[in-house]
């Protein structure tokens, strides 16, 4: 319930599904105790889906806008984990560096927020505005989030291009049905 309707655009669409979503969270009624005791994991919506409730959940809340956005996966490999997912894309070459173009609207961008130089993070670009990314990440103190990054954080590992994910995607399409069949 409450996901938008959807365009031909996948970084748009991409965009309106997490914009549905910010302001939701964990569950402070269900939850589980981590390991250190005192850490609570709530349940969380996007956790259900994956099929992991209490886990954490920066890359399932991506893995359930790219779905919900009809983004094929096939296109863009996924992971329950920030870094394994970073790795599968990087494997895909998809995968890009920092550079000029990682602030387009719907980029996906990769963090390292605990400066151990992994992924530990994922969040989806909103906007770049005077040198600053308005992102919207899931599991940012427990909720779906809307924040602003700086365009210098060292954190900043890498990104995805999900408009020219598309197009390239696109193109593949068309090259594939355009090949000419064997008769039997």
């Amino acid at each position: 319930a409450g996901l938008p309707e959807l365009t031909d655009d996948w970084a748009d669409n991409l965009l309106r599904v997490a914009r549905s979503q910010l302001g939701r969270g964990e569950s402070e009624r269900n939850y589980t105790v981590a390991d250190d005791g005192a850490t609570r994991n709530g349940i969380t919506r996007y956790g259900q889906w994956y099929g992991n409730p209490y886990g954490d959940w920066s890359s399932m809340f991506v893995m359930f806008c790219l779905h919900y956005a009809e983004i094929p996966q096939n296109a863009l490999p996924r992971s329950p984990g920030v870094y394994n997912m970073m790795r599968l894309l990087q494997d895909a070459q998809i995968f890009l560096r920092p550079d000029e173009n990682m602030g387009s609207s719907g980029n996906l961008l990769f963090l390292d927020t605990d400066k151990n130089k992994n992924a530990d993070r994922i969040v989806i670009v909103c906007e770049y505005k005077d040198k600053e990314f308005t992102v919207i990440g899931g599991d940012w103190e427990n909720e779906v989030a809307k924040v602003t990054i700086p365009d210098t954080d060292p954190g900043i590992l890498g990104y995805v291009n999900i408009r020219q994910l598309q197009e390239d995607w696109k193109a593949r399409e068309v090259a594939d049905s355009s090949e000419p069949t064997v008769p039997d």
